[in-house]
């Protein structure tokens, strides 16, 4: 009984040791909280922790906007209550606070209130329904790394496992609960957890390291200086050892920590055992004192486990002294008692393996739905990794088109850029050869004109020399016949034409096309022009004079119809522009 008190008691404490994982809301209020955590498991300070709890619901009211202080005030008073066996007010209070969490915020004030909720009704849970909600609560507490109430919930599932009989799991929950206080440097609720790790080494038949663990932690400062703590190692030295000399050693010190510490479970069990030490001795009459003592402590209780050492201790103890008769009587309501411990050990078995049974399903359960978790996991991660790749082939293939299609690009413009320039070049040489030719032909036309200039004054000599009698007439006139034979306007045009249509092929029957009204002399003054000679070098070439030029150059603007403003010259050379457009292509 002493022991469940400590396991119960340092659980009950170590709930209110995580302060950090409190969401900071409002520094009054959150001064008010550390307190409690320091206070509320001092029974000599829980006045002055009710006296914080009334400040939190003050401050709770005076700004009631912010709803998270008076579910924690809430919180706090409900503690209070649980912690000092008020559990069905707790539990209303606290049920009443879980309904205003906001769960989305304060998961963690959640969290609190559904523990505190669990603490008070886990007396009517069975050993399932209890490992059930710790279990959920301490994969919570992993997942916010809240290290302190790890360690306390491993103590809980630890209790639970040790009361079904499952060793092995208490031993490995106790154990993780040494190394996470050990981390937090908790030395203190080290030392405690440590008394039942040596409980359960000795369960499972390791005594000599049972009795090692004990003695080492009760040299602690710490464990001597807590008298129940010290009672309760005793105790189970007494249990553990099999040496007479060093039970007799344990039993009366421990007898003597009882009788300091005055709590009847404490003082049943150490006169108990006291009863025993002197009984192996051969001490019958102390024995049977001891014995009697315990029988008193115990009073009305009805524990068949506290009760049968007892009654087979005084059994023995008479049978002693040869006193047959109340060895009998004792021996008899010993054997009583054994039969209905016996058959709650019947019912009480049944009912382990059930929960044993229920917590192993629930147990493959979680382990299955880890697996198919782990397993959708990976399923998933495989399907991003198919994607990815997907997608990065895809990605790949565009982008080899894309740049594919960029060189292709980048090799049609160079091309492109290639035959412009070759075009260009043919153009520019096009342009060269043509300007060649109209330099050769406006060449030929002038020596035409300078040859007729010379032969016009040539017949005027003629003309003279006649006229002075130098030269007889009929010379003069075989002469004149000779120059112009050789000076023809009609032979001379021809060559012209000729030449001028290997320039500008196409010119003549482009302009006939568009104005068929032109006479002959009109296209060759269009011709005349086109070449870029002047009024003067065209008079000459017709054998005109220059005004006739100027207003031949007006009819043909009319005919042609140009306005005022359009250029005579620029029309030509846009039909010869359009004639090498049509050429080329």
């Amino acid at each position: 009984m002493l022991r469940l008190f400590l396991i119960l008691s340092l659980s009950i404490f170590l709930q209110s040791l995580s302060a950090k994982s409190w969401e900071p809301v409002y520094e009054p209020f959150d001064s008010l909280t550390v307190k409690c955590e320091r206070d509320i498991d001092n029974f000599a300070r829980s006045e002055r922790c009710k006296t914080y709890i009334k400040s939190m619901y003050a401050i709770a009211r005076k700004h009631r906007k912010k709803r998270v202080l008076m579910w924690r005030a809430m919180y706090w008073d409900a503690f209070w209550m649980w912690k000092y066996s008020q559990q069905n007010s707790a539990e209303s209070l606290a049920r009443k606070a879980i309904m205003l969490v906001d769960t989305i915020l304060y998961e963690y004030d959640y969290r609190r209130l559904e523990r505190l909720i669990i603490n008070c009704t886990a007396g009517n849970m069975t050993f399932f329904e209890a490992y059930k909600a710790y279990h959920k609560q301490l994969c919570y507490l992993e997942k916010v790394d809240d290290t302190i109430n790890i360690a306390n919930t491993c103590v809980t599932i630890g209790t639970i496992f040790q009361q079904l009989g499952e060793h092995n799991k208490a031993y490995d929950y106790l154990h993780r609960t040494d190394s996470l206080y050990n981390l937090c440097g908790k030395k203190d609720y080290r030392i405690k957890n440590r008394l039942n790790l040596a409980d359960i080494l000795n369960t499972r038949g390791q005594n000599k390291e049972a009795i090692a663990l004990l003695k080492d932690i009760m040299k602690q400062p710490e464990a001597k200086q807590d008298t129940a703590f010290m009672l309760e190692a005793y105790s189970s030295l007494v249990s553990f050892t099999k040496n007479i000399k060093l039970k007799e050693v344990y039993s009366h010190t421990a007898y003597q920590l009882a009788m300091k510490y005055h709590r009847r479970g404490a003082l049943v069990q150490a006169c108990t055992n006291m009863g025993s030490s002197f009984a192996d001795r051969g001490m019958a009459d102390s024995a049977i004192y001891y014995y009697r003592k315990a029988w008193k402590y115990l009073g009305k209780h009805n524990n068949h486990r506290v009760i049968i050492p007892i009654l087979n201790g005084l059994a023995n103890s008479f049978s002693m002294v040869e006193q047959w008769d109340s060895a009998y009587i004792y021996l008899r309501s010993a054997r009583m008692h054994e039969d209905s411990l016996q058959l709650e050990n019947n019912l009480s078995e049944v009912y382990r393996q059930e929960s044993r049974a229920a917590i192993d399903n629930y147990e493959a359960t979680l382990a299955r739905q880890q697996a198919e978790a782990r397993l959708h996991r990976l399923l998933l991660i495989l399907i991003l990794v198919v994607v990815i790749l997907t997608c990065g082939f895809a990605c790949y293939g565009f982008w080899s088109q894309r740049r594919k299609a960029l060189a292709k690009k980048r090799i049609q413009e160079l091309e492109n850029k290639e035959l412009a320039t070759r075009l260009k070049n043919e153009e520019l040489q096009f342009e060269l050869e043509m300007d060649s030719k109209n330099r050769e032909l406006v060449s030929n036309s002038l020596m035409l004109i300078e040859k007729n200039q010379m032969l016009d004054e040539l017949l005027q000599r003629i003309d003279n020399g006649g006229d002075t009698g130098q030269i007889t007439r009929s010379t003069v006139i075989e002469l004149k016949n000779q120059i112009r034979a050789h000076a023809s306007e009609e032979d001379e045009w021809h060559k012209f034409r000729a030449h001028f249509e290997q320039v500008h092929p196409g010119f003549f029957i482009r302009l006939k096309e568009m104005h068929p009204a032109l006479t002959e002399y009109e296209l060759r003054l269009c011709a005349y022009i086109r070449t870029g000679m002047y009024g003067k070098q065209i008079a000459m070439m017709l054998s005109v004079q220059p005004d006739s030029i100027k207003k031949s150059r007006t009819r043909l603007r009319k005919k042609l119809r140009l306005r005022q403003e359009d250029s005579l010259e620029d029309f030509l050379r846009g039909i010869n522009k359009r004639e090498d457009d049509v050429n080329k292509s």
